[in-house]
């Protein structure tokens, strides 16, 4: 195709150019067709109502910035994104949380803590007396310039979150990079020291596992037990509790998640939602 181009007249190369680019339409436009139409299947569900209660729980999210770049990230963050939340939208929230039925700030991305003002942020929220999370992927603890991190958190009596997808190392890698793992293993151990995951601690310790494809997650209460022997075991690590959870599948990359899922799919996994 390259040399045919360099050979084209000017007239010629636009014509090919222009074939190329319909083609490459044309075939997303066949792709897009493949799309399962879900609401038609969702529309007349008895599904029982889902109604908004008080604001008590504020999440934000600092940004899409973060030191990893995961498959199943449905944000698709990562350490080229720029997008960050900034000083004013900050001082915002801090505001709201000055409201008295607010009384926890839950904080993601992106990785939260490489947002400039996720201090300050932390710091503010707990002078007003507000339960903080920071939903931690682990390996953020173990960068260049983040390695006070941990001690900032445990000084705040910051509740972590942590992203743990498996307790398998391979597993872990394949979906998150390579070396994550035992990044995660050496910032498990450091929170384990400060007091995190202990028992009889205020600084609460929970790991998150989420699956991959179009399917739910196990029973979380088994696959907590199985973590906390396995990591025990191996590795001395301890931690509270295990959340088992699932990504919106907004931007999962196609490796990850297998388009179109069937009708069969949908229906059961409304059935396990129950």
């Amino acid at each position: 195709m390259l040399l045919v181009l360099i050979k084209a007249s000017a007239a010629h190369r636009l014509e090919i150019e222009l074939y190329v680019i319909l083609r490459v339409y044309r075939g997303s436009i066949n792709k897009l067709k493949t799309m399962r139409d879900t609401w038609p299947l969702l529309k007349t569900t008895d599904f029982p109502n889902v109604s908004r209660a008080s604001l008590e729980v504020l999440q934000v999210n600092l940004g899409y910035l973060c030191n990893q770049s995961c498959l199943h990230c449905h944000v698709a963050a990562g350490p080229t994104r720029k997008e960050l939340m900034q000083q004013e939208n900050i001082k915002h929230i801090i505001e709201v949380l000055r409201k008295p039925t607010v009384h926890t700030l839950d904080l993601t991305g992106g990785a939260p803590e490489m947002n400039p003002m996720f201090r300050d942020l932390v710091s503010a929220a707990r002078q007003l007396d507000t339960t903080v999370i920071d939903r931690c992927n682990l390996t953020i603890l173990t960068e260049p310039g983040f390695e006070d991190t941990a001690e900032f958190l445990a000084a705040n009596k910051v509740q972590i979150v942590a992203s743990l997808p498996c307790y398998i190392e391979d597993n872990v890698d394949g979906q998150r990079g390579k070396g994550v793992y035992q990044k995660s293993m050496q910032a498990l151990k450091q929170l384990n020291q400060l007091g995190y995951g202990k028992a009889g601690s205020e600084l609460t310790l929970t790991l998150v596992y989420n699956p991959t494809g179009p399917y739910l997650p196990p029973p979380q209460d088994k696959l907590e037990q199985d973590y906390k022997q396995f990591l025990a075991q191996k590795y001395d690590i301890e931690f509270n509790q295990l959340f088992t959870i699932t990504n919106m599948p907004i931007l999962l990359k196609n490796s990850v998640i297998k388009w179109p899922i069937s009708a069969h799919q949908i229906t059961a996994m409304i059935g396990s939602l129950r």
